[in-house]
């Protein structure tokens, strides 16, 4: 069994609404060279600068972060103790990059943002069984679609230009079902709906989290055939 990871909602264990920070300090432009943004997908430079979130002054420290700013998109926020967990198990598809936070004039440390270089959608993704749309800019406009594998996936996407001009604007996975067969412990899956990039965790990796004492990750189990 796998689970995606994600943020939950329950204001108990995150202290706020989401997300838990309220605005974000930019120390450069976000079109600088250096800046995070210009670097998704690729290994970063050690002099790589990313944004600074403000915890909102209710907000808990939780081992998963809810942040949302310019240059952490398809990115975590994590702390010591849940990356040290991770990267036990990390592949090469994921870089751990340090980040400092703000609540109120203390700077945190001992956060972590996630940099995805790679994925395991060819190895890991079942696309015959998962459900795959093109969907349309207006309510509820979805299209099935037959994807064989990544790289069919690829190659429709590719033709994105043409299926902006025609009202639709991208494929994603709807429903996500895995291979049976998977060794690896972390997984991540592109184009999952709405343009997520998913986490995915095996029962193995899940229990280590848990069994370490991380707090406010919610586990979301995901259909193996």
């Amino acid at each position: 069994m796998y689970y995606k990871i994600s943020i939950g909602f329950d204001k108990i264990v995150y202290g706020t609404d989401w997300p838990q920070t309220n605005e974000t300090i930019y120390p450069c432009s976000i079109d600088h060279p250096l800046f995070i943004k210009q670097w998704r997908f690729k290994k970063t430079p050690l002099n790589v600068i990313t944004p600074i979130p403000k915890l909102k002054a209710k907000a808990i420290l939780t081992d998963l972060i809810g942040t949302s700013s310019n240059g952490s998109e398809y990115a975590l926020t994590i702390s010591n103790k849940l990356k040290s967990v991770l990267e036990k198990y990390n592949t090469g598809n994921v870089e751990f990059i340090p980040i400092k936070m703000q609540k109120g004039v203390r700077d945190i440390k001992g956060y972590w943002m996630t940099n995805i270089l790679g994925f395991d959608n060819q190895e890991c993704a079942n696309y015959n069984l998962s459900t795959v749309f093109l969907k349309g800019k207006g309510y509820n406009e979805y299209i099935q679609m037959k994807i064989k594998d990544y790289h069919h996936h690829l190659e429709e996407r590719s033709k994105e230009r043409n299926i902006e001009q025609e009202g639709y604007w991208s494929i994603y996975i709807h429903k996500l079902v895995l291979s049976k067969s998977i060794s690896n412990n972390l997984l991540i899956i592109n184009f999952i709906k709405n343009g997520v990039i998913g986490y995915y965790v095996s029962e193995k990796l899940k229990k280590e989290i848990e069994d370490a004492g991380c707090m406010g990750i919610v586990f979301e189990p995901v259909e193996q055939a």
